[in-house]
């Protein structure tokens, strides 16, 4: 009785030692081919650059740079025509140089009340996104 007791004390010690031998090995890592690489956040560009960004991303609102005309008024793709254009008052129906401008779509004749979306504002003038487009109009035609 004794024999089979040992031999029962020795199968037990076995088995105990096999399970702790399985404990002790480190398991292995699975990987999937994910790498995640370290990124940093550099601030480049200037002022006006950051606040476009901010803003075509959807961090501020639009309400804030909303502006509506309050008189008719030319708008031009190009900021540097905008400085040749007469008022439109002042302007006569055979004025072939604006209705050249007009029909190219270099320039539109605004109407008091169109609202815009101010993008840039450049002292006197301003940069508003309108239906029509991005357009450079005088920042004395908005309220």
């Amino acid at each position: 009785m004794t024999k089979y007791l040992y031999t029962f004390l020795a199968l037990t010690v076995l088995i105990f030692a096999g399970c702790n031998k399985a404990k002790e090995e480190p398991q292995k890592e699975v990987y999937h081919g994910v790498r995640t690489i370290p990124t940093e956040i550099v601030d480049k560009g200037n002022q006006a650059v950051q606040n476009a960004n901010k803003r075509d991303a959807g961090f501020v609102s639009n309400r804030v740079n909303e502006v509506t005309l309050t008189s008719s008024c030319f708008g031009a793709v190009n900021a540097n025509n905008l400085d040749i254009l007469p008022r439109p008052n002042e302007t006569s129906r055979k004025d072939s140089t604006v209705i050249d401008q007009l029909n190219q779509g270099e320039v539109f004749l605004l109407q008091p009340g169109t609202k815009g979306i101010m993008l840039t504002d450049a002292g006197s003038k301003l940069l508003v996104r309108f239906q029509m487009g991005e357009l450079w109009i005088w920042k004395s035609a908005v309220k």
